[in-house]
């Protein structure tokens, strides 16, 4: 299952509704988003795909009630397929990093993220 996602940095969670957010966004080590400001996912690149063994990047941490999970949907295990336009399979983990640390002034973030039906 292939899905597009947009995430924007201007928006948080606040019990059931969406508000506009005043704090900065950054990205720490290792395309770790800092939970607590940004999307609330940590996404690692240059990782083996189980099935393909191909490179790819994985969501490997979500903070419940984030952005990403609210309103993107995402889970832990989905492969995050291209990175606003750039594709990420295949690449290495700094490769991955490079690509998502570019963003990381940008309003907002589109995703091509894939999840396997089990």
């Amino acid at each position: 299952m292939i899905g597009h996602v947009i995430l924007k940095k201007s928006m948080i969670i606040n019990t059931n509704s969406v508000v506009n957010s005043s704090s900065n966004s950054t990205i720490d080590s290792a395309t770790d988003f800092n939970l607590s400001l940004s999307f609330g996912m940590k996404v690692i690149g240059g990782r083996p795909d189980p099935i393909t063994h191909q490179l790819s990047a994985f969501i490997v941490k979500l903070k419940k009630d984030s952005i990403a999970d609210t309103i993107g949907g995402l889970q832990v295990n989905d492969e995050i397929v291209k990175w606003n336009g750039k594709l990420l399979r295949g690449l290495s983990f700094d490769e991955v990093y490079s690509i998502i640390n570019k963003s990381k002034q940008e309003a907002q973030i589109d995703l091509i993220v894939e999840r396997r039906l089990k």
